[in-house]
């Protein structure tokens, strides 16, 4: 077929496939409002790196912890997402994450048509997977990660499917991966897994890629691992990496870091649990399909996502060709199909309007519910922050929401913070200490350990701090919003003389 054949022809039923199944992640990304706990301390992070043209080593933001030893990996993420603030402010990050995803997952449905499987099966593999990741999809490094993750796999299942792929783009991945987060070493886990799977089919069935094609993956492997050195601190990344999978405040108080066995209250859990279900029945169904290669690759990752909430995004990428396989229906007979390429164009269309009605710098008119319509979600201190910068006499250590701490440290950085979403900075008794207060335990001792003198609290996840303080006749509520309440020193009255 000629190419203008093709445009007149555009879009066929299977590009219909794919274009709806990247639209549908993107307006996902765009209908969530971005949340107040990882996007404005990495902000901050990014201001201050621009502005001193170095990584920060040591807490600049906290009253508690400033001046203390702090490992921060992720500055290429933190750099890309105050320039993009810069130019676009939050409406352009939304947008940029949109496309991110987009784009990320348009390269795993087309990962899986190369498996040899049909738009349909594609389709509904790249949305099982991406379901059980959009937990994980706020502004974050972690997102950011995706698309060399996704990368970094197809070049090893075109490499395992044929021997060839361009191994060579290994390295110069993880030079980006390692200064984005901390999930750079899963390359390596990948890599190694690939490998070792091909090594197993030569070995024992004589047959998949040869020895020469495997010590070409090995070489390169060995070349992604020396680029893990092109960081900021060197070698100490791989310390860092340790220390913060040893960390207890982090194993121990951060939900994500839990088994999902843990969050059982969670939709998202129920949701991974239930498509887990589905994907070990098509397993079983269809299990002749099944190569030891594939398990050896995604297997360790289930371990890893029945570890931690946090790592089910990563299943989800690995398993998502393996399930589209299984899916695959068997060789269409020579049945003509009839396409309409005017409802096609109409369908896509809607898409594509749907996209354009979404963007972020007008969706707040649309009249949607908050939980879809806002650009910034509801607990978002944004009001609260301006009443609390316009008081005449600011706090110097004040007790507040983690959520707003992150958000202070950007809106308002003279403002130091008792605490932050940086979970492994912090010492564990503080975070114990922080729990405690929130539920209003202890007030008295901790405000004297701390030297509490104001108190910018969530109403719903504090209510208890707040009750406590309500009856304390040392403390007053000095203002409301919708979303905090601010306590400080009740006024006396001067006696008469």
């Amino acid at each position: 077929m000629s190419t203008s054949a093709r445009r007149l022809d555009w879009p066929s039923l299977d590009q219909l496939w794919a274009l709806a199944t990247v639209t549908l992640l993107a307006l996902r990304v765009q209908l969530t409002p971005i949340a107040p706990n990882d996007l404005w301390w990495h902000l901050a992070t990014g201001r201050l790196i621009w502005l001193t043209g170095s990584v920060p080593t040591v807490d600049r933001f906290s009253y508690t912890q400033y001046g203390e030893p702090y490992f921060n990996q992720p500055w290429l993420a933190q750099l890309i997402m105050f320039g993009g603030y810069q130019a676009g402010g939050t409406a352009l990050l939304e947008l940029l994450q949109a496309v991110l995803i987009g784009v990320s997952f348009a390269m795993m449905y087309t990962m899986c048509r190369r498996e040899g499987v049909g738009p349909r099966a594609s389709t509904i593999a790249t949305l099982a997977g991406a379901l059980i990741a959009m937990g994980n999809w706020q502004i974050r490094p972690q997102t950011y990660a995706l698309l060399p993750c996704i990368s970094t796999l197809a070049i090893l299942l075109e490499w395992r499917r044929t021997g060839r792929g361009p191994l060579w783009v290994l390295p110069l991945l993880m030079l980006v991966w390692v200064n984005l987060h901390g999930t750079f070493t899963l390359l390596l886990v990948l890599c190694g897994l690939v490998w070792l799977g091909a090594v197993w089919e030569r070995v024992w069935h004589q047959r998949g890629r040869t020895w020469r094609e495997c010590c070409t993956l090995a070489a390169w492997s060995a070349a992604a691992l020396l680029a893990t050195l092109a960081n900021p601190h060197g070698i100490g990344i791989w310390g860092y990496v340790a220390g913060l999978l040893g960390n207890q405040s982090v194993s121990q108080l951060v939900t994500e870091w839990a088994s999902p066995f843990n969050d059982l209250h969670s939709a998202n859990t129920w949701l991974f649990f239930g498509l887990l279900a589905c994907f070990l029945a098509l397993a079983a169904w269809r299990w002749r399909r099944l190569t030891l290669a594939d398990g050896l690759l995604v297997l360790p990752f289930l371990l890893l996502a029945l570890q931690s909430v946090r790592n089910i995004l990563w299943f989800g990428i690995v398993a998502t060709p393996l399930t589209a396989r299984l899916l695959a229906a068997p060789a269409p007979t020579s049945r003509r199909s009839t396409e309409i390429v005017l409802l096609n164009r109409l369908i896509a269309g809607l898409l594509l309007g749907l996209l354009v009605a979404t963007l972020p710098w007008w969706k707040e008119q649309l009249g949607l519910p908050p939980a879809l319509g806002l650009l910034l979600s509801a607990e978002t201190p944004v009001a609260a922050t301006e009443h609390l910068r316009a008081l005449p006499q600011r706090p110097a250590r004040l007790f507040h929401d983690m959520g707003f701490g992150s958000y202070l440290i950007w809106a308002a950085p003279e403002q130091r913070v008792f605490v932050d979403p940086r979970i492994e900075l912090y010492p564990y008794q503080q975070w114990i200490d922080y729990i405690e207060l929130g539920q209003g335990k202890a007030v008295d001792t901790l405000t004297r350990r701390y030297g509490f003198d104001g108190w910018l609290l969530d109403p719903q996840a504090q209510a208890g701090l707040v009750a406590a303080l309500e009856q304390d006749d040392r403390w007053q509520r000095m203002f409301t919003t919708d979303e905090a309440v601010y306590f400080g020193p009740r006024l006396r009255a001067a006696q008469a003389p």
